[in-house]
Parts: structure tokens; C-alpha cells; sequence
């Protein structure tokens, strides 16, 4: 008897090759029913034996993050269980729905029992691997995204807030327009959670912009504090920006750093303004020689008039860059002051003896005069008062300070010229301040007795160049 021949028929096998023996049927020809199917047996468990062993059958599913293996799973139903718990999980803390940023699949596989994650578990390995996204609005100036705002209701709330702190303030304003000067788009993407923003700090952002450094070559007579103030900033934010100084000295032609403002957006606002505006009254001044010098009398008292103006106006980031007249009309005509100014000199202001020429600042007696005293010199003169009583400037003139000096307490000083002055101390109120211009008599403080002082007094002194002279000699008899 032959052998049956043997014919290769090639199959997958875990990439081996499985050899099949070819069967002669012609052998079994005439043999009968039975044996027909016997061979028929023979051959279809030889082929449920090759099945299983080329196709083994998978009974778990790999789940893949991005192509890395994560962890097996039973089947697909446990791996949607696992994203159903870990995306209700984080969005119970977010502002709005999330999703993840990571490609996942499946590969059917097999697995022993003891290897399956469950849901839980695969959950946790998840959350390890996945970047959540919410959905966003990205507000983009000139193709470059600057900030994320959670949808475009507050990024266009954002670009409002931002005009309208340019936008002018005030009535009779016509033809405004405030535009942006870079091209401002609104892009919907899908962020991170952190790189949102609410609509307060987007503005804040908007309208403060970033700082940049710019290059300052020192010319002749800079100093820092010069170049601060030409740079509207401080010499502290100088010193900041350039740590390599370490004194005030600067070299002609040294580079140092400048910060400036970088504003994420230009915004330009031009408009027209209506305003009425006053026109100052002429004032003629006419000598009087029975006045002192200083003293006024008004004799008419004028009117002033006025206009209503159009300016046609420009503004950038805030700032006015132009401002010019578009129409001028009076409306009423100003009417001329005349002021009597006094001429006559006081004598007390160049000579060591007065003349008599000051008025008494208060009505009180003197408590204690000019001179040597127990204790050291008193430079004036002591009158008495009560808390509160009114204290009149001695003469016209011009008050050159106001304010606490040391034992003086609070303290008043009128210039007069030509090399006289007053002063009023320990009061308990100044009613004037410095680079006030007062009149003979005004109300300048109140008695008191702050400083140095055992109650309630005014201390008055006069000073013809510098030297303290004896009030009584410059006084009103």
C-alpha cells in the first residue's frame, strides 16, 4: 500500500508555518457509506484542532492611551464604566463639561482572570494618564492667542470693559469712536482647565500689558533721577531694572535699561467735545498812595465771560495725543476789573525801629515781651487769648509756610518783602497754607498752644532780614 503524499498548505501560526498532510480520497472509493463518513469525521476535527491552535479565541480587551498599554479589562463595557465614573468625577468641580485630549483603543487579547482590572481601578489608572480639556474661546490679537476666556459671552464682555475705560467721560460729546488697533479675533479651543481666566482678570490684563526693556544711552547732565522723571517712572523701578548700578553715578554714553509698558492692545478713541469755557476779565490796576503795599481796594468788579468751544480730539491707551480747536463762539463779552493797588512803604521792613506801621494779630495784653528772660532770649512777644480766638495777619503779604514746627507747634509765616516777615505760633488751627497771598487783617489760625508752650497763647515775632526785632517798635500804637 502507498503512503498518502504529502503537500505542503501553509497556515498563520504565531509565525511558524503548520504543514497539513493531503488526504487521497480516491483511496476510500467503493469502501462503502461508513467509511465516507469516517473520513469526513477525521477531517473536521483535524481542522477544529488547527483552528484553535492558529486562532486561539480572546477573551479580554488591552485598553491603549496614545499607545501606551493601560490595563486589561473583561470587555468594553467595563472600560466605558471606568470613563463614565472618572469623567463624572471631574467634572463635578469644573465650570463647564470636560473631555480628555488622548486617543484611546482597544486590542481584543487574552487574559488570565487574576490580570483584569475593574472599573474602579482602571478609573484610577486612567486619571494618571489623561489630560482633560474644557472647551474655550481664545481671544487672538494679530493671529497670536493672549488670553482664554470660558466662552465668547466674556471674551466679548472683556473687549467691552476695555473700550469703555477709554471711552470719555462727560456730556455734549459727539462723532466717538473707539476702535482697536490690532486685529482681534475670538477662537473657540480646547484647553486646560488652568488656563482660564474670569472676565476681571482678563481686563486687568488687557489694559496693564507686559513690560519690555528698552535701551537709554546717558547724555551729558543725566542723572537718574533726571532720567527717571523724562521716563515717567522712579529711580527705584530704574534700580530694579538695571542691578548692575551700584551708586548714583552714571557715565556719559552708558547704557542702562528702561521698562516700559507693552499694552496687549492699542485702543484709539477720537471724538468731539462741546464745552463752555470762561473768559478771564481784563483787570487794570490803578497806584494808590494811601495804600500799603500789598493791600488792594477792588473798584469794579468786572465780569468775566464766555465761550463755547469744539475740540476735535485724540486719544491713545488713555493718553490725549491731539486735541485742536474746531469752532469758537463767544457767548457774552467779559467785563474789565479795576483794582487800586497800594504803593506806600512800610518803613518797619528797612529799619531796625519801627514805625508803628503793623496791626495787632490778636487783642490780647502781653504776657511776656521780646528779650532776655529767665531761661534764655525770647525772640517776640507773648499775647494772651483763649483756646480758639481768631489770629489777623499783621499785613499783606505772602504766606511762606504753614504747618508743625518742633516747640513752635503749629506755626504761620508771612513773607512781606523787601525783607520783613511775621509768624504766628503755637495755634491750635492754621487757616491758611502755604503760597496763600493774604490781606492786612485776615483770618490766619486760631490761638492755641501746641509745641512748647504752659497754655493758650500766640507767639509773635518779626524779622527784617533774617534778625528778630522787637514787635512792640513795629506795632500799631
Amino acid at each position: 500500500m502507498t503512503k498518502p503524499s504529502l503537500k505542503e498548505h501553509r497556515l498563520p501560526f504565531y509565525g511558524k508555518v503548520l504543514f497539513l498532510p493531503k488526504l487521497d480520497l480516491s483511496r476510500f472509493q467503493g469502501k462503502g457509506k461508513t467509511s465516507l463518513i469516517a473520513v469526513s469525521a477525521l477531517i473536521i476535527s483535524l481542522l477544529a484542532v488547527v483552528g484553535w491552535l492558529a486562532f486561539p479565541s480572546a477573551n479580554a480587551l488591552q485598553v491603549v492611551v496614545e499607545g501606551t498599554e493601560i490595563g486589561l479589562v473583561k470587555d468594553r463595557q467595563t472600560a466605558e464604566q471606568a470613563f463614565d465614573m472618572l469623567l463624572a468625577e471631574v467634572n463635578q468641580t469644573a465650570k463647564s463639561p470636560l473631555t480628555y485630549r488622548e486617543n484611546i483603543t482597544y486590542q481584543p487579547v487574552r487574559a488570565k482572570a487574576n490580570q483584569l482590572l475593574s472599573a474602579e481601578e482602571l478609573k484610577e489608572a486612567l486619571a494618571r494618564r489623561l489630560t482633560f480639556l474644557t472647551g474655550a474661546v481664545a481671544l487672538e490679537i494679530n493671529g497670536e492667542p493672549r488670553l482664554v476666556l470660558a466662552d465668547e459671552k466674556a471674551a466679548r464682555q472683556v473687549l467691552q470693559r476695555v473700550k469703555e475705560t477709554h471711552t470719555p467721560k462727560g456730556e455734549r460729546i459727539s462723532n466717538l469712536q473707539v476702535i482697536f488697533e490690532e486685529k482681534v479675533l475670538l477662537v473657540p479651543q480646547n484647553v486646560e482647565p488652568d488656563q482660564v481666566i474670569d472676565v476681571e482678570e482678563a481686563t486687568r490684563r488687557m489694559l496693564e500689558g507686559t513690560k519690555k526693556i528698552e535701551q537709554h544711552v546717558v547724555e551729558p547732565g543725566e542723572s537718574l533721577w533726571l532720567i527717571a522723571r523724562n521716563n515717567k517712572t522712579t529711580v527705584e523701578e530704574l534700580r530694579e531694572a538695571n542691578p548692575q548700578l551700584k551708586s548714583d553715578g552714571l557715565k556719559i554714553g552708558q547704557q542702562i535699561n528702561l521698562l516700559r509698558a507693552d499694552p496687549l492692545i492699542n485702543v484709539s478713541v477720537s471724538y468731539q467735545r462741546t464745552v463752555k469755557e470762561t473768559i478771564p476779565a481784563p483787570v487794570r490796576v490803578q497806584s494808590d498812595t494811601n495804600l500799603w503795599r500789598g493791600q488792594e481796594r477792588v473798584l469794579e468788579r468786572g465780569k468775566p465771560g464766555e465761550k463755547e468751544v469744539v475740540y476735535d480730539i485724540s486719544e491713545r491707551n488713555g493718553v490725549q495725543i491731539r486735541r485742536e480747536v474746531l469752532t469758537e463762539k463767544v457767548i457774552s463779552q467779559p467785563e474789565t476789573r479795576v483794582v487800586s493797588r497800594g504803593t506806600k512803604q512800610m518803613l518797619a521792613s528797612r529799619e531796625g525801629m519801627g514805625t508803628g506801621r503793623l496791626g495787632w494779630p490778636v487783642r490780647g495784653r502781653i504776657t511776656s515781651p521780646f528779650g532776655i528772660r529767665r531761661g534764655g532770649f525770647h525772640t517776640g512777644i507773648d499775647l494772651a487769648g483763649g483756646t480758639g480766638d481768631p489770629v489777623f495777619a499783621s499785613e499783606s503779604g505772602r504766606v511762606s509756610f504753614s504747618g508743625w514746627l518742633g516747640n513752635y507747634g503749629r506755626r504761620v509765616v508771612i513773607d512781606h518783602g523787601e525783607g520783613l516777615s511775621t509768624s504766628y505760633s503755637h495755634l491750635s488751627s492754621n487757616k491758611v497754607k502755604a503760597g496763600d497771598q493774604v490781606d492786612r487783617g485776615d483770618l490766619i489760625g486760631l490761638i492755641g498752644s501746641t509745641g512748647r508752650s504752659t497754655g493758650p497763647h500766640l507767639h509773635f515775632e518779626v524779622l527784617t532780614n533774617g534778625y528778630f526785632r522787637n514787635p512792640i517798635n513795629y506795632l500799631s500804637r
